[in-house]
């Protein structure tokens, strides 16, 4: 049975910074550290001072981007989670998942695009337990593609 906790506590920093290198090819990324902890737990106060359930210490994310509306768009990113627990502190372990994705404007509005999601299909968890379902994975090796379209508005 899940309870609320009685009180966390999150001190942290985040750091985020944008390089553009020419008009159109741009670096990005960001970092996050969250120590995020139980302070107290009424009704398991074993808790206390245990890390907060599915909150990783550490996450670095960058993004390389280049844009050209005469010809294509593409754009890298990556994200690495760093370890976390679950519920009873059962430990998540860190991840590292890269997507990809191609565009081109086809021009009033219409743009086509494909994408890869986790393009080395890593294997990675969204809760522990000692039996893992498909449903307690995270998004495996993806593809779509697909079209946008871009109404202007009327001011």
């Amino acid at each position: 049975m899940r309870e609320n906790l009685g009180r966390t506590s999150a001190p942290g920093f985040e750091l985020d910074w944008t390089l553009r290198i020419t008009d159109r090819f741009q670096l990005s990324g960001g970092y996050q550290y969250v120590d995020a902890k139980v302070i107290s737990a009424p009704g398991q106060p074993s808790l206390v001072n245990t890390w907060v359930a599915q909150v990783p210490h550490n996450v670095l994310t960058f993004q390389a981007r280049y844009t050209n509306p005469l010809r294509i768009s593409l754009s890298v990113e990556g994200r690495m989670v760093g370890m976390q627990f679950d519920t009873n502190q059962l430990p998540m372990g860190d991840f590292f998942v890269l997507d990809v994705m191609a565009s081109r404007d086809m021009s009033h509005g219409v743009e086509v695009f494909g994408a890869v999601e986790n393009l080395f299909n890593e294997e990675y968890v969204t809760t522990a337990a000692t039996t893992l379902s498909p449903e307690q994975r995270g998004l495996p090796i993806a593809g779509r593609v697909g079209m946008r379209f871009d109404f202007p508005s009327k001011r």
